[in-house]
């Protein structure tokens, strides 16, 4: 445009031959303008980009030192968190009146209640970094509900509500899925039903669908009578920091974290989560999972109680901790054991100690001063190299459960990882664990159905075995029909001695049973008079067991009698 002025004005000027002449100084000066003006496009855009990577590096940054801090003060809670629960734990096994007993119930129900909110922190930043990880495996989805169910009974008693649980045949079986996160799920959606529900009762059911695919998807439905929610809330349900309702919010309390962490974990596992809910009526949330079938994991045979405390008496182990209440919990925890425990309060005492003389396990907290747990199981490990001994199993402790902390601990060579706070029962039954793996050079391994075969003569014996064990249920049928309780008792300790040598072979028993597509379970009903128990309960009423027995029918748990002679 420059140009076609420059051009124009020496025309009326000094005439065309005068413009003419210009021609090559307009443009050269052309060249240089656009020259000029694509330099600025291009160091405003290099600018512009430079702001940009600054606030990706800023945003980065802050997002690692938030996760940072968590991670620290999860540490800084957990650590007197575990000295608190363990503690409560120590004296609940002393000789207390029932006021005592009933205040430190208190006390590790409220322990209890900080602890879940600590991982809901955890969780909630985890999602937001991107750093959740997934862990699927064989599990037993079945059981893994029942179990579930279980821990809420007691609250569903308290608050005399039904509590329900139906799973269908189909579903009631083994499918590769993250444990952890599929019951986090479940006991999220079962927690919010008990805050909000005060009469009724509240059901789980389980079933799957596209079986026949290649990609089964896993159903799950949790509703109840409660209060409801809104309709004009419908859309802030699975927000953060959104409780269903302000008047009963306040009134129960909550982080408001529950459900939105929910949705992140069930998303993540690349399920779907949705609710259906009415005012005053109750609602229902219910999440699918995509999954895929999968056969029994193959776990260490397990020692009995005795064995396993005779196994561990004697054993020296090494306590390298800092915190000196934690120090009094763990090695109260180790002496019920038998064993001989000496402590060391940080990293380079612990190395010394390990120098020398032998142990039989190390527990080595992660955070410590002088020296960390990490750097002492590092140096642990070469000093093992160096003088050809065989390596002692570590277990970490830490108050940090981000996944990236157990990668590390693995890197740096310890055998085991638990996360703080520890219960009384999780760290004996790891200690124990470990302390086996210490005495032998490979665990003890029980077959599964299509696991190795048994040793030739005693797979000989296998029919055998499977014949008398499917008289002797038929016995045990008939005693109790009978209603000679001894003689059903007898047999019935024959049978679980003898299965307990056969475990494989227990499957081939499933001809003798003929299951319904689903069952139905009541996990507690307020007008049961007995401690509530998972005890499968018909769907319809069903003909006494005596008249189906003569019919050669199916008896009504499920397994098929056989006709008196």
């Amino acid at each position: 445009m420059f140009c076609g002025v420059g051009w124009g004005l020496a025309d009326w000027l000094g005439g065309a031959h005068y413009s003419h002449s210009l021609i090559p100084v307009w443009n050269t000066a052309m060249r240089i303008m656009i020259f000029l003006l694509v330099a600025k496009l291009l160091l405003s855009h290099k600018q512009a980009l430079e702001l940009a990577d600054q606030a990706t590096a800023a945003a980065q940054k802050a997002t690692r030192m938030k996760t940072d801090f968590i991670a620290n003060v999860s540490h800084e809670i957990r650590t007197p968190l575990n000295a608190m629960l363990g503690v409560a734990d120590l004296i609940a096994e002393t000789r207390l009146d029932e006021v005592q007993n009933r205040y430190v119930e208190i006390f590790r129900v409220e322990c209890e209640h900080m602890h879940r909110l600590i991982g809901d922190v955890l969780d909630l930043s985890k999602i937001e970094a991107g750093k959740l990880t997934i862990e699927a495996g064989p599990v037993q989805i079945g059981e893994l509900a029942r179990t579930v169910m279980e821990t809420f009974t007691p609250q569903a008693q308290t608050k005399g509500l039904r509590l329900q649980f139906n799973i269908e045949q189909a579903a009631d079986r083994v499918w590769k899925v993250d444990q952890q996160r599929v019951r986090q799920v479940m006991s999220n959606l079962l927690s919010n039903a008990l805050k909000f529900t005060h009469e009724g009762g509240i059901s789980l059911a389980i079933g799957v669908q596209n079986q026949a695919s290649p990609t089964p998807w896993l159903t799950f439905s949790v509703a109840d009578t409660g209060t409801g929610i809104p309709r004009e809330r419908h859309d802030q349900v699975f927000k953060r920091f959104e409780q269903m309702g302000d008047s009963e919010a306040s009134r129960i309390g909550g982080s408001g974290l529950g459900l939105s962490i929910t949705r992140g974990l069930v998303e993540r596992m690349g399920g779907t989560i949705g609710f259906d809910s009415e005012l005053l009526k109750g609602s229902r949330f219910f999440f699918t999972l995509p999954t895929e079938a999968a056969e029994p994991a193959i776990s260490a045979a397990p020692a009995t109680k005795v064995a396993a405390r005779a196994r561990s008496a004697g054993k020296r182990i090494l306590l390298v901790e800092d915190y000196k209440v934690n120090q009094m919990v763990f090695s109260a925890y180790l002496q019920e054991l038998g064993c001989h425990v000496e402590i060391a309060s940080d990293g380079r005492e612990g190395v010394t100690a390990f120098a020398k003389q032998h142990f039989d396990l190390i527990l080595m907290d992660v955070q410590m001063p002088v020296l960390d747990g990490l750097s002492a199981a590092r140096e642990i490990r070469s000093l093992e190299r160096q003088d050809g001994r065989k390596q002692t199993p570590i277990m970490a402790l830490t108050a940090s459960a981000l996944t990236e902390d157990r990668a590390r601990c693995s890197a740096a060579g310890c055998t085991a990882f638990l996360a703080k706070p520890l219960r009384k029962a999780e760290m004996i039954e790891n200690v124990e664990r470990l302390l086996g793996l210490a005495e032998e050079d490979a665990p003890l391994r029980v077959s599964s159905d299509d696991g190795p075969p048994l040793d030739a003569e005693v797979e000989a014996l296998r029919p055998e075995f499977i014949e008398e064990l499917g008289d002797t249920i038929r016995k045990i049928f008939s005693s109790l029909e009978a209603a000679d309780y001894a003689e059903s008792g007898r047999c019935a300790h024959r049978t679980t001695i003898r299965s307990a040598l056969w475990a494989p072979s227990i499957s081939s028993l499933n001809h003798l049973r003929n299951r319904p597509s689903s069952r139905s379970w009541t996990v507690f009903s307020p007008g049961l008079k007995k401690d509530p128990v998972l005890s499968p309960t018909p769907r319809r009423p069903r003909p006494s067991s005596s008249r189906m027995r003569r019919q050669g029918r199916p008896c009504a748990c499920g397994a098929r009698a056989v006709p008196s002679p």
